[in-house]
């Protein structure tokens, strides 16, 4: 009896020093990754939601991804926010009385270099511009171009 329990210890104790990846359609997953998936017929599905679904998640991941059925593209969350990964730009959902920013600073050789918009959330200020980070502006109904 006591070889059996002297035995059950060292296999349960063993189990934490255990560690291997796990893979889906392979039999040989890649030592970097956690899970492998390997399909020459089928694609992966992530979570479909909202942007409003989206942005509701309670404190999300670093590298949380979800596909989101308002933008038609994978959402990614980056520790910060939650950014398109088709456009690099953040996600824009009115929630409450926070104030939308959009902003996109485009490093490619067009005649545009980047643009941001901002409206707080009364709609009393508006901004929209080059690299603009925010605005003064003031005043019910105006707006800087």
């Amino acid at each position: 009896m006591k070889k059996y329990i002297y035995i059950a210890c060292i296999l349960v104790l063993s189990t934490q020093f255990l560690y291997s990846q796990v893979g889906i359609g392979t039999t040989n997953p890649d030592a970097s990754a956690i899970l492998e998936l390997e399909s020459s017929s089928q694609g992966f599905l992530p979570p479909v939601m909202t942007n409003l679904q989206i942005k509701a998640i309670a404190n999300p991941a670093t590298g949380l991804i979800a596909f989101s059925t308002d933008d038609g593209c994978l959402i990614n969350f980056n520790g910060n926010t939650w950014t398109n990964v088709c456009t690099g730009l953040d996600i824009i959902v009115p929630l409450g009385t926070d104030d939308i920013k959009l902003k996109s600073d485009n490093t490619e050789t067009t005649d545009y270099f980047g643009f941001s918009v901002y409206i707080s959330s009364d709609v009393s200020k508006m901004a929209v511009g080059a690299l603009l980070e925010d605005s003064d502006a003031s005043g019910n109904g105006n707006g800087v171009l």
